[in-house]
């Protein structure tokens, strides 16, 4: 990724988190996935899904710059709107993403997180089945 384009995906991200948390707390997550052009849904099992060393380090980066500009950002920015944003905006490199949301049963509550997987592999963080979520399909 070059300078002006990560200038670029700074402000994209600027822009992008606040209009997605509006628009998941008016319109809902399925217009707003529909909206922002993000897959819900994974694809079928039986079809692979892979993606380059390349791509994946670029959706890491990419990840990076979004959760930097939503930490300064004066709006309380959970993992979907994140994630949503981070999806939408990995359409502009050659990068096979989804957004996955997992769900997590403890005693006394239940856990739900976001994320964005690139080929199978999760985006900017670690394994989200090792820490006892179970993703949606």
């Amino acid at each position: 990724m070059g300078r002006g384009s990560k200038i670029g995906f700074y402000l994209a991200a600027a822009v992008l988190l606040p209009a997605a948390f509006i628009s998941l707390r008016s319109i809902g997550l399925r217009r707003t996935c529909n909206l922002f052009r993000v897959t819900l849904l994974s694809p079928s099992a039986n079809e692979s899904r892979s993606s380059s060393k390349d791509s994946i380090q670029k959706a890491e980066e990419l990840h990076k710059i979004v959760h930097r500009v939503a930490r300064k950002l004066p709006l309380k920015l959970q993992c979907l709107p994140r994630s949503i944003v981070v999806c939408s905006l990995l359409r502009n490199l050659p990068a096979d993403a989804i957004l996955r949301i997992g769900v997590r049963s403890t005693a006394h509550d239940v856990d739900a997180h976001a994320w964005v997987e690139c080929g199978d592999q999760p985006i900017g963080e670690r394994h989200p089945a090792s820490s006892g979520l179970h993703s949606f399909s």
